[in-house]
């Protein structure tokens, strides 16, 4: 009786251990917030994975131009693992790098081996993802009122050694910091509608419609039919949303209102 309950010990004990390492690696996907971002806490997939960490490692790719944002836009990502493992596992998110407050909304691309989590703030892999080496996604910028100076991307990447635990892989990490397009205009507004000097509007060209609001959303002025040599007085300085239309288009841009001198 003794042998058979020591038996039945042993067992319970490799079982257990056995379980633990198995239902600590995800190969269906992140269970989240394993980033190393600010807004994760630090925590990252050494948590879940015991192995050795080699600190930087693969490389995110994307097409913005000159590490610049506009708000509102779409921009494709691809995060890159270091090459010649037999099975990889990510997270990544995008966050204000000063406060960790999530910025923009991540768009699926690839629904075989990529799925978004945390209300589409974070991307992770599927359990077919875990065979690639690279994956690719959208991401939609924060629009005018909530976008930042700066976003950074946080990615964790799991390089898996195969064996099918959490034991003896590596874990490498990697991040993309991206600025606010801040020219205040693009060309085809600045040359053809309105022009911005000190804390003057000038019009340009005739304007149907014109709208200006604090980044908080509040109306600080509104008006329409507005011809070329109007100028419109902005008192308050401080960055603003100009909305108008003009020759059937819609424009909305961030500009900032400078003081008087």
């Amino acid at each position: 009786m003794k042998k058979e309950l020591s038996f039945f010990l042993v067992l319970l004990v490799i079982f257990m251990f056995h379980n633990n390492s198995t239902l600590n690696s995800y190969p269906f996907g992140s269970p989240g917030n394993k980033t190393g971002s600010i807004g994760d806490g630090g925590q990252n997939c050494m948590g879940c994975h015991y192995g050795s960490n080699i600190g930087v490692g693969g490389s995110i790719s994307s097409n913005f131009l000159n590490n610049t944002y506009i708000p509102g836009n779409t921009y494709t990502l691809t995060l890159n693992a270091p090459s010649n493992y037999p099975n990889y596992g990510f997270e990544i998110t995008a966050e204000d790098p000063v406060t960790g407050s999530n910025k923009g909304i991540f768009i699926i691309t690839d629904n075989l081996n990529t799925k978004s989590i945390e209300n589409s703030t974070s991307v992770t892999h599927t359990i077919d993802g875990t065979s690639q080496e690279s994956w690719t996604f959208d991401w939609t910028a924060p629009g005018f009122a909530s976008s930042s100076s700066s976003v950074k991307f946080y990615a964790s990447i799991i390089n898996g050694n195969g064996n099918g635990s959490n034991s003896g892989d590596t874990y490498c990490e990697n991040s993309l910091t991206v600025f606010e397009n801040t020219s205040s205009l693009s060309n085809e507004i600045n040359r053809v509608y309105i022009y911005i000097s000190e804390n003057k509007i000038f019009i340009n060209n005739f304007i149907d419609w014109i709208q200006i609001s604090d980044l908080s959303g509040r109306v600080i002025y509104r008006d329409n039919k507005l011809i070329k040599g109007d100028k419109i007085l902005i008192q308050s300085e401080k960055l603003h949303i100009v909305e108008f239309f003009s020759d059937e288009k819609y424009f909305s841009n961030k500009i900032y209102i400078q003081p008087t001198l």
